[in-house]
């Protein structure tokens, strides 16, 4: 057994915490990867403090989504590990990945502006925001909180005044409850992410709880994580089903019980290809036995498929259309997301009018979490923002409805004043200035 399997082997270990970080000449003769891409100081980047340890994406089953929430709440050493190792499962999904990412993209294509105290965009800071660490980085770590439970951002080494290389700490390693940073799974030590120095370069990003158990919420897959399985496992039963009774399979009946002329029978069912075969004696019967369907058995799989989808996408985007729906069919303005809340006829669509409150709800989170957390961590690393400079959502649509709905105030009274001039009647100008800001001369 050489070093690395010495290593792999050991069982219930609590080491001394901290791991040489980087790797190559400023580390030393060390092994393994523990920045996780991000910087090679403990202090800026607590990944350097986990051992290396690969992921074992275990087939997972309704009995391991049970498990996963049991040991979140255990009343004297909750973990995390078993859930969040689900996840990363969970996320391969084809169906749920795309809606990820169309969500996502609801809030990432948004423009933004870092403004003053008076509400004024300032070009200068808006401008270094709008960097990659920011757009694509960052941005993106505080929107997974929502679907993971939690994100602990690391910013990274600063060069230029700049963060260039934000990451996340591995999230099975981190317990939210005990707020630490552990070097294995299932270790009950480990780093405070409060303390210092590591507070000072690290971002915490939790979501809201729901039971009153943990301090911290389970994230949006927890609920996908259910439909998943069963649209795992329905798409390896569709696989078995459509291998039996799909494709051709071929039946030998052959006297040639034994040597060599059977085996080469044999050999020449193998070669014609990669469907099943069998080779029978003159007495034996194969017999393929269904549920009496009259052919149809197959559409029981996409039937469950498309009701699994629906499920993920209407717990993800708010609606069971929002990725499948035909824009022809559901009205071509569904990817319009303009409006607010306070007006569903603003949104054209039912499809348009969820895709529209995930992208508010998705801004009401993002935004607090970069005015609280991101620009004060910034600020106190010596990166000169002015106090008073704010992050915000340049389209946001419920500022949008209010100002559509003043229009359209307006616009009433003026067909008012218009109707009653008609009538021979006559508005008060007064009024007509006040309720329209308007100049009557």
């Amino acid at each position: 057994m050489n070093f690395i399997e010495r290593i792999k082997s050991v069982k219930n270990f609590l080491p001394v915490v901290g791991f040489p970080a980087g790797r190559g000449a400023d580390r030393g003769n060390t092994f393994g990867i523990t920045n996780g891409g991000g910087s090679n100081s403990k202090a800026k980047n607590l990944q350097n403090i986990v051992f290396p340890a690969s992921l074992e994406r275990c087939r997972k089953d309704l009995g391991d989504w049970k498990d996963a929430i049991t040991e979140a709440e255990d009343a004297w050493l909750p973990y995390r590990s078993a859930m969040q190792s689900m996840y990363e499962i969970t996320v391969l999904n084809e169906h749920l990945s795309a809606c990820m990412e169309r969500r996502k993209d609801l809030t990432l294509l948004r423009e933004f502006a870092i403004q003053n105290a008076n509400g004024e965009r300032d070009k200068k800071w808006t401008e270094y925001f709008q960097k990659t660490w920011f757009t694509q980085n960052v941005l993106n770590y505080v929107l997974d909180a929502q679907a993971y439970g939690y994100n602990l951002i690391s910013i990274g080494d600063i060069k230029d005044s700049v963060p260039v290389n934000p990451t996340i700490i591995q999230r099975r390693f981190i317990s939210p409850d005990r707020h630490m940073v552990s070097p294995f799974e299932y270790n009950p030590t480990g780093v405070d992410f409060r303390d210092e120095p590591y507070n000072r370069w690290h971002i915490w990003v939790p979501t809201l709880p729901t039971n009153g158990i943990s301090n911290c919420g389970y994230g949006l897959l927890y609920n996908i994580a259910k439909s998943e399985i069963y649209l795992r496992n329905n798409l390896a039963f569709n696989q078995t089903f459509i291998q039996m009774f799909a494709q051709p399979y071929r039946v030998l009946k052959t006297a040639k019980t034994e040597g060599p002329e059977r085996d080469q029978a044999q050999a020449a069912l193998e070669a014609m290809g990669d469907a099943g075969y069998i080779m029978l004696d003159l007495m034996d019967e194969l017999t393929f036995l269904t549920d009496g369907a009259g052919g149809n058995g197959y559409k029981s799989y996409n039937d469950f498929e498309h009701r699994l989808e629906s499920k993920i996408s209407k717990l993800w985007l708010g609606h069971a259309d929002a990725i499948d729906s035909v824009p022809g069919k559901l009205g071509s303005e569904q990817p319009s997301v303009a409006g607010g809340r306070t007006n569903d006829m603003s949104a054209l669509t039912p499809v348009a009018r969820a895709l529209r409150d995930k992208q508010s709800k998705d801004a009401q989170f993002v935004t607090p979490v970069v005015n609280e957390s991101v620009l004060p961590k910034l600020r106190a690393l010596g990166i000169d923002i002015p106090h008073g400079h704010q992050f915000k959502f340049l389209n946001d649509a419920e500022e949008r409805e209010v100002q559509e709905q003043d229009v359209r105030r307006k616009q009433a009274v003026a067909t008012l004043a218009k109707t009653m001039a008609d009538a021979g009647l006559k508005m008060s100008a007064e009024y007509f200035k006040e309720q329209t800001q308007i100049e009557c001369r």
